[in-house]
């Protein structure tokens, strides 16, 4: 069903299961898993693990520095205040993010966006006649002296241009692409929002 539950104090483990649900882990060091279903997830103090599974979920991670995984489904993330790592999709199985678009907000503190393992790339649908604006993450608040974007490979493995979707409060969006042979567009891996200035170095990115 469409569930309501509060960790409050402890340190708590929270399962929705089925239906639109609504967790809070409250104080402690929490992890909640929405499942399936359009859920909201609220991490609260601590150092929290929320995993949106499948389903349009909500993921706030609160303070402390949290994980948040949105799984399946067009995710909403937001890390709060600490160190966060925000991944968008499930890393397993065939083209992770393949059909998604994902909303991912650090807040404050030194975040960490995830676009790839060293085993997968995410949001690459594996269309050769496609740009890949069907599946992309949406960075909106990318600090460029705070946070590091993850990606799979190498900084030659990709290039930067204007995004070709205007989705901040300026035109100053930025459009990181996977490069693809000659013979296929290049592949729309996410929009760093609001932001007009970017390379592909260590000082902005991780390579794994």
């Amino acid at each position: 069903g469409n569930d309501y539950l509060y960790g409050e104090f402890d340190d708590d483990t929270l399962d929705g299961g089925s239906g639109n649900d609504r967790l809070e882990g409250g104080s402690g060091d929490d992890d909640l898993a929405g499942y399936t279903g359009n859920d909201r997830l609220y991490g609260g103090s601590g150092i929290d693990y929320l995993f949106g599974e499948s389903g349009n979920d909500y993921l706030s991670g609160g303070s402390g520095n949290d994980r948040l995984y949105g799984g399946l489904g067009r995710d909403n993330l937001t890390g709060g205040t600490g160190n966060d790592i925000l991944v968008g999709v499930f890393q397993t199985g065939d083209d992770p993010g393949k059909g998604e678009i994902d909303t991912l907000t650090g807040g404050d503190g030194r975040d960490r966006f995830w676009l790839g393992t060293s085993t997968a790339l995410f949001y690459d649908d594996d269309n050769s006649s496609s740009s890949g604006t069907s599946d992309y993450a949406l960075i909106t608040d990318f600090k460029t002296t705070e946070d590091k974007i993850q990606l799979r490979g190498e900084a030659e493995d990709y290039i930067l241009k204007t995004s070709p979707i205007s989705v901040g409060s300026s035109t100053k969006d930025i459009g990181i692409y996977f490069d693809k042979s000659s013979s296929q567009p290049d592949e729309l891996i996410a929009i760093v929002q609001d932001v007009s200035s970017l390379n592909l170095s260590s000082s902005y990115f991780v390579f794994v």
